[in-house]
């Protein structure tokens, strides 16, 4: 077996992330040869949805696998490197913020792994074409993940931990914003007996033009146009909502002080 490639790995973490990868690993042909969970539970439903084995002691982690995956929440990662048995091993981590530094002067391999994706445990993804960005504390190490990472998606990139950290804050706004401002729309209309779904060809549209376009290019509204009446009818249908209405004031504060410089 080649050692400089990687075959067996042991994920830890049993979330979205670490159920969303160790899939797309298995299913690329890598050997995933365990799953350790602090959940139990949770550890146990994707060890028994993998056909391998689960733990939730770290003492009780398999030794002789090619890489330690953790898909952890930010506030886990560091008790858990802390805590990793085998300094030696190539311990990775998957977090969008935290930086490479925290493996310094406790492990001797280590790197990140880091799809730029918003994954749940329950929906299918195809990782083809989703930012696999990668780093780590060696060459030999580097080559590895972005062998690993080859396997399962074609779009792969060199990004250091602040240039990580920067495609991070971008991605909060760019999805999670977004995705937020929709569970908004969709309880503004359902509590007047409207459909969500009426808004759906609008959000295809607006996605569509943002990705073949420039988005600065593309913005309409209200806003834009700089038309306050509109804005102050919207307001004001806004007063029962105060945490509403906030964020609609706010955001068309920025969106009008944007565009009436151009």
């Amino acid at each position: 077996m080649d050692s400089a490639e990687i075959h067996q790995i042991v994920i830890l973490g049993s979330g979205n992330v670490a159920t969303r990868l160790s899939i797309a690993l298995q299913l690329a042909g890598l050997e995933i040869m365990q799953i350790f969970g602090r959940n139990v539970r949770d550890a146990k439903i994707l060890a028994e949805r993998l056909g391998v084995k689960h733990t939730d002691d770290l003492k009780a982690v398999i030794p002789s696998a090619d890489l330690y995956l953790l898909c952890l929440s930010d506030d886990a990662l560091t008790d858990v490197i802390g805590s990793f048995p085998f300094k030696n091993k190539l311990l990775v981590h998957t977090s969008g913020t935290i930086s490479m530094d925290v493996f310094q002067n406790i492990q001797n391999n280590y790197g990140i792994f880091y799809p730029l994706q918003t994954l749940s445990k329950n929906k299918e993804i195809k990782f083809e074409g989703i930012p696999i960005c990668i780093e780590a504390n060696s060459k030999t190490n580097e080559a590895k993940l972005v062998r690993l990472a080859e396997k399962i998606s074609n779009n792969i990139h060199l990004i250091n931990s602040d240039q990580r950290k920067i495609l991070h804050v971008a991605a909060v706004f760019a999805s999670n914003f977004t995705n937020y401002f929709y569970s908004v729309s969709k309880e503004i209309l359902e509590s007047n007996q409207l459909s969500f779904d009426l808004l759906k060809p609008l959000i295809i549209e607006t996605v569509e033009k943002a990705l073949s376009q420039n988005p600065d290019e593309t913005q309409t509204g209200p806003a834009r146009r700089g038309d306050k009446k509109i804005i102050s009818a919207h307001l004001e249908y806004l007063n029962s909502q105060s945490e509403f209405k906030e964020m609609y004031e706010l955001i068309s504060k920025h969106i009008t002080h944007k565009y009436s410089k151009q």
